[in-house]
């Protein structure tokens, strides 16, 4: 979508932000063995490629907490996510009006339910409502290799609705999950 501004010789600016787009990872994985913002960066590049996805997308990013951006509020403004850009999923879908939406309020089941690029509905995500790292654990910044380590995780079902207020084994191989992607240009 587009925004204007008065410039102060009258003129209108007018900034273009392109839509931001989630999408899950094609596998599940152990939480702790995702590794770094830039290895889950790549497996979200990976996966746009893997599920043919042709929206556009030039930038990257995986929507998991890590200690040094202090959970997921900084996204933007460390990875360049547009924050006044809609949240869509890839078939157009709405989920948030922006980033503050997206990360203050769990998108719907019956928004997810059926995407074709949504086939989880619990996700490893690290963070709480708002964005800040959850207090349920994020594997150690999704490498720990012992027990009894713990990610917390995003649900959308009917028992829950949260970002992270519940947890997940990291090594327990019966609890891999799926974990976020966003893109956008």
């Amino acid at each position: 979508y587009t925004t204007g501004a008065i410039i102060a010789d009258c003129t209108v600016a007018f900034l273009a932000y392109s839509d931001v787009y989630i999408y899950e990872t094609v596998d599940q994985h152990l939480g702790s063995a995702l590794g770094n913002r830039a290895a889950t960066t790549s497996q979200c590049e990976t996966d746009y490629i893997v599920r043919e996805l042709d929206v556009g997308c030039n930038n990257f990013v995986a929507l998991l907490a890590y200690s040094d951006d202090t959970g997921v509020i900084d996204i933007p403004s460390n990875y360049g996510l547009p924050s006044e850009a809609a949240i869509i999923l890839t078939d157009d879908t709405s989920v948030a009006d922006d980033w503050s939406d997206f990360i203050d309020n769990v998108p719907p089941k019956a928004i997810l339910e059926g995407a074709v690029n949504f086939p989880d509905f619990i996700v490893y995500s690290g963070f709480q409502e708002g964005g800040a790292l959850s207090t349920e654990g994020n594997c150690l910044d999704w490498a720990s290799g012992g027990a009894p380590e713990w990610g917390a995780i995003g649900i959308w079902a009917g028992w829950a609705n949260d970002w992270g207020d519940s947890s997940s084994s990291c090594t327990n191989p019966a609890a891999a999950r799926r974990f976020i992607c966003m893109c956008w240009e």
